[in-house]
């Protein structure tokens, strides 16, 4: 395989949204009327997709590239299994390289990234110039929170791969951090007046780009981008849920509600509303609206985690019950919990944000020193986190201040005095004598 088409499939792989437009998957559908009595039962529920044997390493690593797509696009976890069996036969310590990317991949979507990036630090030893490798290497440091490694990351693919791919890398990587960017503005240019031909290329482009102008305010060209990445890739889940998060946080409620109305309709053979995801954002949006169809997206969302927990997979989708106890459920506490759980596997801005926000309902600022600590390390001046933090800031110096007026008035509340008791001194009685 030529080495941009391979890194092109990388990049389907990483992001989901090279338009593959396939039928829903019945194995991955929970329409809300089916919970599980026990796990035989969720053992026996099988992946309806079958292929055949792979007898050699290509075909092992087309099939592979197949399952890891469809359970990105189904967000069914047993698809990673899938395809870790196949690749299994032709797994050693001198495994192919696109054999030891793939299993990195599949690492990567468990939110195993030492694990990944084990894998990844493995071909790179043996190939410095590898850029898938490089590639998923910079997802993984981004995911896992460590920015400046991200950052080198895409750096090292400039002169390896297409000027867009590299530019957009180190874009991604900014937005977070917010810092002034050559490369924003030069991926700025590219995507206004040449955008790469190849729909892979671009459609990822326009997505970074996208979130790059969003964290830095120029919502124009955000929405410029998103939409376009739209138009290039319509069916593609976690691109849809980017784009209803982008209207969420401008507060364009009836613009979200008409976007969830055009992918829920029944001519489109996205998989829709069977992602968790997206189910999240209708249920959000439908209370923010109050309009009562939220609270059965809600039941639906609790029957499928009852599902995932069972097969024990619940730590795949924490970022996401943390927000649903958060936005749904009235559950700060718990949302706290989950959060914090969640930001020991992954580290993005989307989780630290959970966090921040699930502290600050508890009046519990504490309880973020963890990301409030990770943002001064890494630098981070993300616009909405910077906010956050400042309210928590102000709200444990108002603790504080309150705690110590209650130790003043306490202190000065006047007492009443002590009184010994009275004791009265016996007078003995005299010893009279005849």
């Amino acid at each position: 395989m030529p080495p941009l088409v391979a890194l092109l499939c990388l990049l389907q792989l990483l992001l989901v949204g090279c338009g593959e437009r396939t039928g829903s998957d019945p194995g991955s559908q929970l329409n809300g009327s089916w919970i599980p009595d026990s796990r035989a039962q969720v053992v026996g529920r099988a992946n309806p997709l079958e292929l055949q044997p792979a007898t050699t390493l290509q075909q092992a690593l087309v099939q592979a590239r197949t399952l890891i797509q469809r359970g990105q696009l189904s967000a069914d976890p047993r698809y990673y299994g899938r395809a870790e069996a196949l690749l299994a036969p032709w797994y050693s310590d001198r495994a192919n390289p696109q054999v030891r990317v793939l299993m990195a991949t599949i690492l990567q979507r468990r939110h195993q990234f030492p694990a990944a990036l084990s894998e990844l630090q493995q071909v790179l030893a043996a190939q410095p110039d590898n850029p898938q490798a490089l590639l998923s290497q910079a997802f993984v440091y981004r995911a896992s929170g460590q920015l400046d490694q991200a950052s080198s990351s895409c750096r090292r693919l400039r002169r390896l791969t297409q000027a867009v791919i590299a530019l957009a890398c180190e874009v991604a990587t900014e937005s977070d951090m917010s810092t002034p960017s050559r490369a924003f503005k030069a991926l700025h240019y590219m995507l206004d007046h040449s955008p790469p031909e190849d729909l892979m290329s671009n459609q990822w482009a326009q997505r970074m780009g996208a979130v790059a102008a969003q964290s830095r305010g120029q919502l124009l060209a955000a929405e410029r981008w998103f939409l376009r990445a739209l138009d290039l890739t319509p069916d593609a889940p976690d691109l849809q849920a980017q784009w209803l998060d982008f209207l969420l946080d401008e507060a364009r409620l009836d613009d979200a509600e008409r976007f969830l109305q055009n992918i829920d309709a029944p001519a489109t053979t996205a998989p829709t509303l069977q992602h968790d995801g997206l189910l999240l954002r209708r249920a959000i949006v439908g209370r923010r609206l109050g309009l009562e169809q939220w609270r059965a997206d809600l039941q639906i969302l609790r029957q499928r985690q009852a599902l995932l927990a069972m097969r024990g997979e619940a730590d795949l989708h924490l970022r996401e019950q943390a927000r649903q106890a958060l936005e749904l459920e009235d559950d700060p506490a718990r949302a706290l919990t989950l959060a914090l759980d969640n930001w020991q596997l992954q580290r993005e801005v989307a989780d630290a944000t959970l966090v921040l926000q699930a502290a600050l309902q508890l009046q519990q600022p504490g309880a973020a020193t963890g990301v409030i600590d990770w943002l001064r390390q890494q630098q981070v001046r993300h616009p909405r986190l910077q906010q956050l933090a400042g309210r928590l800031q102000q709200q444990q110096l108002s603790l504080q201040h309150a705690n110590v007026e209650t130790k003043i008035v306490a202190s000065e509340i006047v007492q009443p005095p002590i009184v010994e008791p009275h004791i009265v001194e016996r007078e003995e009685r005299p010893t009279w004598q005849l």
